[in-house]
């Protein structure tokens, strides 16, 4: 996401023979399995792009995919489409309110001074998006792997941080929302609201840059 809280997407065209792609995109569903534990996890499986179809009168449909036995769609439609003849991009960009950033960022994109405690915290996230801040403002989001429970304590510390980061989670002892603060510059704390700071490791620090 950019400083002036807009996303992009990109809207592609394809054109040719589509008979292949029609045939493929209207196979009949299969079967609900009688074994869904042997489906596994479909958390991991990539997003399929949303599609029309579109006829030489500009009549346009949008179709649906036949689903496997787990019920999991079966995407060779629209690969078919995609082996056609490439007639173009156009990017788009659309502009997006504080709580449509949250709930595509589970992040609010203005400023929150983290608030400390004393007692350590037992459970952080680990893969989060951040709403990116300087000197307090709204600069974009970042997206992070890097582990964040475990890391030490942080020592006493006076400088003040002007690059931080941002995310909002759920704490597993309360069941509450809370403000969880990666200082990219200054202490070089992470902040969990009502908890001790830790000291950010290079690793962390490094993936917001």
């Amino acid at each position: 996401m950019a400083a002036d809280r807009t996303v992009s997407f990109y809207a592609h065209r394809w054109e040719g023979d589509f008979s292949r792609a029609v045939k493929m995109l209207n196979r009949s569903s299969a079967h609900k399995t009688w074994f869904p534990g042997g489906c596994g996890d479909n958390y991991s499986l990539a997003v399929l792009d949303h599609f029309w179809l579109v006829d030489d009168r500009g009549r346009a449909t949008r179709p649906g995919h036949p689903s496997d036995s787990c019920g999991l769609p079966k995407p060779g439609g629209l690969a078919a489409i995609k082996e056609l003849t490439s007639a173009g991009s156009t990017e788009h960009r659309r502009a997006l309110s504080d709580d449509q950033i949250y709930e595509l960022s589970h992040c609010w994109p203005t400023y929150r001074p983290p608030t400390a405690g004393i007692t350590l915290p037992t459970s952080l996230p680990t893969g989060s998006i951040f709403c990116r801040f300087s000197s307090t403002e709204f600069v974009g989001t970042s997206w992070t792997t890097e582990p964040i429970d475990g890391l030490p304590p942080a020592p006493d510390c006076d400088a003040v941080a002007t690059e931080v980061a941002s995310t909002i989670y759920v704490d597993s002892l309360t069941s509450e929302e809370r403000l969880l603060t990666v200082e990219i510059d200054g202490c070089h704390r992470v902040i969990a609201d009502g908890y001790a700071p830790l000291q950010a490791s290079d690793e962390l620090l490094v993936s917001f840059r």
